[in-house]
Order: C-alpha cells, then sequence, then structure tokens
C-alpha cells in the first residue's frame, strides 16, 4: 500500500507451519521418550551377575593373581567413584544360563560407552587364551561385542564362577555391569538404540523448532539457544557412543576420545553463554554478570588443560565448573525471588515473569546437581545417572524450547502492534499532508480565480465613463464569483457526504433546455440534438450540477468559433443495461487536449487552461457525483473534438 510517497508492508509470520508441525512432533517424541525412561528397558531382562565387588588399586601395578587374592568390597547396581588415577578391579559371580540357553554364548554388557579401557580375565573359560580388552580405546573393529555399549562374549558354564573386570579411565568412573543371554542383550541393545535415537532426534526438534524461530525474529536469545543447542547435539551423539559407529574405521580411538572430550567441555562453555544472553534482559546486579561469564570462560582453561595431556583433570576441572556453575544459577533463582525483575525498557519488549523464570532454573539447578554429585563421585548412582548430563540436555532443552516459543509468539505479536501502529501512524500523517497540500492548493486556487472578478469590480467602481458599462461588468464578476464559490462549497460536501440523494422521475432533455435558459447561452453557441428519451430515476439536484458543469466546461474550453454539440439520446450501459446518454462535445480551445488520465481529478487543470478563469473542481465533481446516483461520466475523444459522455440509468 502507497499513500502520498509511504509504502507501507505489511508483516506476516514467515514459518508458522513449519513451527506447527515441529511443535506436533516434538510432542509426540517428548512422550515417547518420558515413558522409555520411566519404564526402563531393564526391568524385563534377567541379570546372571549374583554378586558384585570392587577393588581399587591405587597403584595401578597389580596383576590378576593379585588381585584375586584381594578382599573386594560388595555393590549393588551401579558403582560411582569419580576421576580417580586408580585402577579398579571387579569380581563378578556369574550364575549358569537357564536350560533354555546352555551352551549358548552370554553377553557381559558394560556401560556407559565413555569407559577407556575394560579388560575381562575369565579363568574358568579354558577357550581363552588370555585377556579380551574393549573400551574407548579399543578400536572398533577389534571389539568383541560391537555395540554402543562396551562388551564381550563369555562362554555358559553350567556351574556359577568368577569374572574379573579391570577399569581404567579418563572419564569418571561410573559402570554398571551384567551377564545376559544373547536374546536378552541383543533385545536390550536395540531397546537403547531406538531410545537413544527418539531422544537424540527430539533435541534436533528442539534445535530445528527455535532455528526456524530465530529465522524469522533473529532474537539474540534463540540464536544463542541455537549454537548451545547444536553442541549439546554434538555432546549427545557422542555420550550414547556414536561416534565410535560413526568414525571407528576411519579415525583413532584416541582421535575419537579427544573429539568428544573437546564437545563435552565446548557443550558446558556453550550453556552458561547462553544464560549469559538470556538474563542480558534482566536487571540483574552489576556482579552477576561477570560471574556468570567466568562459567563460560573456564571452558577455555579446561580446553587448554585437555591439550596440554591433563584429560582426567580437564574432565573433572569441567564437572566442577557445572557444580558450581548450578549452585550459582540457584543463587540467581534467590535473587529472582527477592527482586523480581519488573522494570521495562523499550530494548526489552517482552520478558517471562518472575514465576516462570524462577521455575526454571530450579529445574536446571536439580538436574545439574542430580548429574554432577555422582559423576564426582560424592553420591549413590542409580539408573538415571548414567545418563543425566544428557537428560538434564534434554529437560532444560525442552523448557527452554517452549519458553522461546512463547517469547517469539510474543515478539511476534509486539512486532505486528508496533507495525500495525506505524502504519496508522504513517497513514495518519500522509493523510494530514494530503490535507495541507489540498488545502494549500484549494488557497492558491481560490486567491488566483477571484483575482480577476474582484479587479473587475475595482474597475466598475472606479470607473465613471460608462457607469452602464460598468454595472454589467461588476454584474458579471459577481456571478464568476459566486460560481467558484459554489463549486468550492459542492466539493466539500461531496467530501463530507453532506448532499443528501432524492430520487425522483426527472425529465432529461427538459432538464437541459431549462439549464441553458438560464444561463442566458447565446443560440450560436449551442447545436442541439435531442432525441426522445425515457425520463431518469435519479436526484435533480445532482444531475443539474452534473450537466451545469459539463456545459461550463465545453463552453469554457471551446475555441468559440464552433458550437458546443450537446447531444441526448438513448443509450445501453456497458452491461447492456437501457438508459440516456448526454454527449457534450467541442472543438479544444486555448486549453488544448486534457490529459485522459488526470482530468477527472481534483484541482487538475490542462497546460492551456491556466490562462483561464477555472478552479479544476468542474469534472471532480461531475465524477464523483455520477457515482453517487449509479451513472458515469467518461471522456471520450475523436480526432477533432473533445467529448465528454454521461450515461443515466432508467
Amino acid at each position: 500500500m502507497c499513500i502520498q510517497g509511504v509504502s507501507i508492508q505489511r508483516e506476516t509470520y514467515m514459518y508458522p507451519q513449519i513451527s506447527k508441525i515441529l511443535r506436533a512432533c516434538a510432542t509426540l517424541l517428548s512422550a515417547f521418550c518420558l515413558i522409555s525412561l520411566v519404564m526402563p528397558a531393564q526391568v524385563i531382562a534377567k541379570d546372571l551377575v549374583s554378586s558384585r565387588g570392587y577393588w581399587e588399586d591405587a597403584q595401578s601395578q597389580f596383576t590378576l593373581d593379585d588381585a584375586q587374592a584381594q578382599p573386594y568390597t560388595t555393590y549393588e547396581g551401579i558403582l560411582a567413584k569419580g576421576y580417580s588415577d586408580s585402577t579398579f578391579w571387579f569380581r563378578l559371580r556369574i550364575d549358569p544360563a537357564p536350560s533354555a540357553h546352555a551352551g549358548e554364548k552370554l553377553v557381559l554388557r558394560v556401560r556407559p560407552s565413555f569407559l577407556d579401557h575394560v579388560v575381562l580375565f575369565d579363568p574358568a573359560d579354558t577357550t581363552r587364551t588370555g585377556p579380551v580388552s574393549a573400551g574407548d580405546m579399543t578400536p572398533w573393529g577389534e571389539s568383541e561385542y560391537q555395540s554402543l555399549n562396551h562388551g564381550f562374549l563369555i562362554a555358559s558354564l553350567p556351574q556359577a564362577r568368577d569374572v574379573y573386570l579391570k577399569v581404567r579411565s579418563t572419564s569418571t568412573l561410573m559402570i554398571h555391569v551384567e551377564v545376559l543371554t544373547q536374546f536378552e542383550a541383543s533385545r536390550l541393545d536395540h531397546t537403547q538404540e531406538l531410545v537413544y535415537s527418539v531422544g537424540t532426534g527430539l533435541i534436533v526438534m528442539f534445535l530445528a523448532w527455535v532455528f526456524v524461530s530465530w529465522l524469522n525474529d533473529r532474537d539474540h536469545v534463540n540464536r544463542a539457544f541455537v549454537i548451545k543447542q547444536l553442541a549439546s547435539v554434538l555432546y549427545t551423539v557422542g555420550y550414547f557412543g556414536y561416534f565410535r559407529v560413526f568414525f571407528g574405521e576411519s579415525v583413532s580411538p584416541t582421535g575419537i576420545n579427544l573429539l568428544f572430550n573437546i564437545v563435552v567441555i565446548a557443550a558446558t562453555g556453550l550453556a552458561f553463554w547462553y544464560e549469559t544472553h538470556f538474563l542480558r534482559d534482566y536487571e540483574l546486579p552489576a556482579w552477576l554478570m561477570p560471574i556468570l561469564r567466568s562459567f563460560y570462560a573456564a571452558a577455555f582453561v579446561a580446553m587448554a588443560l585437555l591439550f596440554a595431556g591433563y584429560t582426567r583433570l580437564a574432565l573433572q576441572f569441567n564437572m566442577v565448573v557445572i557444580g558450581a556453575g548450578s549452585a550459582f544459577l540457584l543463587m540467581v533463582v534467590l535473587i529472582f525471588l527477592k527482586n523480581p525483575p519488573s522494570k521495562q525498557t523499550a530494548s526489552v519488549p517482552f520478558r517471562f515473569n518472575r514465576i516462570t523464570v524462577t521455575v526454571y532454573y530450579l529445574s536446571l539447578t536439580f538436574a545439574l546437581w542430580v548429574a554432577v554429585w555422582p559423576s564426582l563421585g560424592f553420591d549413590v548412582a542409580t539408573e538415571y545417572s548414567l545418563h543425566n548430563l544428557v537428560l538434564n540436555g534434554f529437560f532444560s532443552g525442552f523448557l527452554m524450547t517452549i519458553l522461546l516459543q512463547v517469547r517469539a509468539r510474543r515478539f511476534e505479536l509486539n512486532r505486528r502492534e508496533v507495525s500495525n501502529a506505524l502504519y496508522l501512524s504513517q497513514q495518519q500523517v500522509a493523510l494530514e499532508r494530503q490535507r495541507r497540500d489540498e488545502q494549500t492548493h484549494f488557497l492558491h486556487m481560490l486567491m488566483h480565480e477571484l483575482k480577476t472578478p474582484l479587479a473587475v469590480i475595482d474597475m466598475a467602481l472606479h470607473t465613471r465613463t460608462d457607469p452602464e458599462k460598468s454595472a454589467a461588468y461588476a454584474s458579471r464578476a459577481v456571478v464568476d464569483m459566486k460560481a467558484i464559490l459554489e463549486r468550492c462549497i459542492d466539493a466539500d460536501q461531496i467530501e463530507e457526504g453532506a448532499l443528501e440523494a432524492k430520487v425522483e422521475r426527472v425529465d432529461v432533455v427538459r432538464l437541459v433546455n431549462e439549464l441553458i435558459f438560464s444561463q442566458n447561452i447565446q443560440p450560436e453557441r449551442l447545436l442541439l440534438q435531442m432525441e426522445t428519451v425515457p425520463e431518469v430515476l435519479t436526484d435533480r439536484q445532482y444531475l443539474r450540477i452534473i450537466l451545469g458543469n459539463l456545459l461550463d466546461n465545453a463552453l469554457r474550453y471551446s475555441d468559440g468559433r464552433t458550437p458546443v454539440d450537446i447531444h441526448v439520446m438513448p443509450s445501453d450501459g456497458p452491461d447492456g443495461a437501457p438508459g440516456v446518454a448526454v454527449t457534450f462535445s467541442n472543438r479544444p480551445g486555448l486549453a488544448a487536449w486534457p490529459e485522459p488520465g488526470k482530468v477527472f481529478q481534483k484541482y487538475y487543470r490542462s497546460t492551456g487552461a491556466q490562462s483561464q478563469s477555472g478552479t479544476g473542481l468542474g469534472l471532480f465533481l461531475v465524477s464523483s457525483l455520477a457515482n453517487r446516483i449509479g451513472a458515469y461520466c467518461r471522456y471520450a475523444p475523436d480526432e477533432k473534438r473533445v467529448r465528454f459522455v454521461l450515461w443515466l440509468p432508467i
């Protein structure tokens, strides 16, 4: 839309359909993932390990014979020992397999996937010639049991026996060991892979959802979340063990391990970096933001330690940063509760209220603590502890995605309100400018047109030689002034809608004759062709103004040597409806030929007409009033004459 040179572009939300599809998919995947998490697949499998024990080799120098002679500490479920330089030995008592599975291989399944070195000793299996290795530092092609988890194929013996595991890792030492039949192990692996795939797909969905929003609004918080979530996706893929699957044939285990550790540290730093962007819109105490920035800056310290060869220290430091950062975020929550951000600024059109922000940070802090303490060895590990950071990424990503979608919607509504307000403001300004221009034009026109008759009246008042002739000139000047003012009044009343239409039967031929007689026009100036036509149903006042202006226009701008033709005849309209056509034609005088596209515009006068008296309102009145009564007037010149045709319905 364009008003007086001001272009107004209506904004549209760029990706509503994409956003709806992503929202539906995210909901379905979330439901599936939550069901999978609250119903662990392990409950359907029978673990053949009847007792577990561990022993810590602080010097990492003992052999199997030494380990067999040591006293073992029994434990249940998952053992969490934090970041340790020690080697841990595990003694597992394995019961015989069910008779239905006797003779087939069993699977010793070790989780999680990020353990570096896992060595199996099975003294009772005489078919083995020595220990068997697994873990991150074992090439994918050399793994005895290829899965997202680490594992071994062991013999199913008719009697219970002890097997030993030697475990050492630069990552946190959380370990869960179980022995299953191949069928149950395969079923669990497939279920696990399905849950992992859905979980990874869900995190990717969060990323895509917010990315679509960012494409639309370019909000700095959405941009930061996209970057942070991309790192979270890579971390999730690596944590689940897919790096070994994807790169195991082309990249060395050392390279894969280094890549994953880089992703772990980067994901932590970007998570805290994102929080600085999210909290930027809130009036926090000045000392809080530098502290928050120090947490993502700590990622550079951890990265330096990693590349210096201190892998375990780098990962431990990274986990401490997560723990300290979670405590700091809890402090932020407490500050929100005490001093809720309420001040609004022009640069922040929307922010979440205190309750929403508090719920988010309480959830985030709890999830991080659940993840950190078992990883540092300060708490008992559970099944969820094996995937706690991934779960934190999932739930925090889910909550923040919802919050950012609400934020994006509020921004969009605010943007539309601003756009509408701007549109209305620009429209009002344009209308005011147009009104001022018209008023200026009107005043200039009025002063110009009144100048001549006033000069005539002034001359008549000061001329004493021929009083009769002077009076005639003055009388004619008064008539001209009256006509000018009447047209101005008529134009104003039309625009204000003040002229009321009174429909009645009107004889067009008679009305034309009355008009000619009232204006005392010399007969030689007109050539009349009056055919027999039916009466028209219209407003007599409107029609008189229309015919009067057409007649005046033809007489005023003709060459004066040839008569003005007025032709009244029956004529069908453009849609075939019966009617009456009144045609005014004249040879062009000094005004020459008017421009077809401008002839009915308000205040329009052709270049040649500027030397003659006129308001530029006559044909504007004709067009406006014709539309009011259901008629129309068109400019239809031929090669020699200026012609205006007025069609009236009957």
